[in-house]
């Protein structure tokens, strides 16, 4: 698996470390050897220490999932690679909306004409898993919801996720 530069490699331990314990009520008691000692509630879960190149807790990692929220995550990581600028101003546009309150995504609730940061979308994307904030981002990126699907796979096959293909960005 290709390095992600570290700024980015903390921020993704944090995402995943903030989805975790949203996720699941756990308590954690760390062993000498930095292994997890754990009683998880949640079906599915992985803590990597980057630092020691370390697994530090593998439940179901391996095993088939409808992706939901961890979709985002993909998303998330294309959107910090891609944008240098998180203070870049996105106008929001029908098609970053559209079908989104019908299917009752997960949202911010912006409307057309609204105006974000690529920093106000990417803590969206992280915190309350928006659908409208992802979308914003990788339609801006990628000129529609397909391209940056397609950037998904593109990604996920390069940073070794052989068995995953997505079809949205939004889960």
């Amino acid at each position: 698996m290709k390095q992600f530069n570290r700024k980015i490699r903390q921020l993704f331990i944090s995402i995943i470390t903030v989805l975790t314990v949203s996720v699941s009520c756990f308590s954690v008691v760390f062993a000498l050897d930095y292994q997890l000692e754990v009683e998880l509630k949640a079906d599915y879960a992985y803590v990597y220490d980057i630092t020691h190149d370390t697994i530090l807790l593998d439940k179901n990692s391996q095993a088939r999932m409808y992706p939901a929220s961890m979709t985002k995550m993909l998303a998330e990581i294309i959107a910090l690679e891609s944008y240098p600028d998180w203070d870049q101003k996105i106008e929001i546009t029908w098609p970053m909306i559209a079908g989104l309150w019908e299917a009752d995504a997960s949202r911010i609730g912006y409307t057309t004409g609204d105006v974000a940061t690529v920093r106000d979308l990417l803590y969206g994307v992280m915190l309350p898993s928006a659908a409208d904030s992802v979308h914003a981002l990788g339609i801006t990126l990628d000129g529609s919801i397909s391209a940056f699907v397609d950037h998904m796979n593109r990604k996920a096959k390069e940073i070794g996720m052989t068995d995953s293909h997505f079809v949205t960005p939004s889960g």
